[in-house]
């Protein structure tokens, strides 16, 4: 996994996700291969990017932060035969909801291609 690439995420689950609630909070990290790619996914019960977000500037930080990993993983990768960077399946973020629709947290998955 290159470096820090997982960290941007990790951390904004405790800084926005837990922001309200010091209670209760769980970060579940996987990682595993599927065929010739890592396959990682960060997921928290925090309160989701749409209660995270009612502050307009840490809106756009967090965006900022997934824009630039995207883009360190395009530099990183752009001369693999495994990453399609026209294709951005390899990155996909998801609000997650209770039983009653209401936030219940954040799941980031990364498909990272193995060095040949």
């Amino acid at each position: 996994i290159p470096p820090l690439i997982l960290q941007p995420f990790i951390e904004n689950s405790i800084k926005h996700g837990f922001r309200n609630d010091r209670t209760n909070q769980l970060i579940r990290i996987m990682i595993e291969i599927v065929g010739n790619e890592l396959f990682c996914v960060i997921e928290d019960n925090g309160i989701g990017r749409s209660m995270s977000n009612s502050d307009s500037d840490k809106s756009k930080q967090i965006s900022l932060g997934m824009k630039l990993t995207v883009d360190r993983l395009r530099i990183i990768y752009s001369n693999s035969k495994n990453l399609n960077m026209k294709d951005d399946s390899y990155f996909k973020v998801t609000d997650l909801f209770d039983e009653q629709n209401l936030p219940r947290g954040t799941k980031v998955e990364l498909k990272i291609p193995m060095y040949d």
